[in-house]
């Protein structure tokens, strides 16, 4: 697992550099993550997704990782507070059976929870494309009218 955290901080600071000289914008690599987005949400996510202080951001987030899951694990258990977990399908470079096993333990977190893991769907398309957003959405909903 430490070999895929590895892999993907160096992915990630050689984006950061790449992002504002315009190399990411030209390879579009945003687009497939954008795709089902509205044209100018679309814009936005593409663009966004070439800001170094993005860049910069989701590197520190994926540095921290270690220390996240500490601090998730500290809080106990929420007793019956209504939870939602919702999964993406797949995850990139073989995480997926690791990042399964942590969604199912942040969903033991409560008594009253459920856990969904939408059938066809990667990380971002869990907002980006309708059918998996409307997933994302019934489930933050059950838990507002909860």
């Amino acid at each position: 697992m430490e070999e895929l955290h590895t892999s993907f901080f160096r992915k990630l600071a050689i984006a950061a550099w790449l992002g504002p000289v315009g190399v990411l914008r030209f390879l579009n690599h945003r687009e497939r993550i954008a795709k089902g987005l509205p044209e100018g949400v679309r814009e936005v996510m593409n663009a966004l997704g070439c800001w170094r202080s993005h860049l910069n951001s989701t590197a520190a987030e994926a540095q921290s990782w270690n220390l996240i899951c500490e601090q998730v694990r500290g809080t106990g258990p929420f007793g019956d507070l209504p939870l939602a977990v919702i999964t993406a399908a797949t995850r990139d470079e073989g995480f997926t059976g690791h990042w399964h096993s942590l969604q199912r333990e942040l969903a033991g977190l409560s008594t009253n929870s459920v856990w969904h893991i939408v059938p066809g769907s990667g990380h971002s398309s869990l907002i980006t494309e309708r059918e998996h957003a409307q997933t994302t959405l019934d489930a933050v909903r059950a838990i507002l009218e909860a």
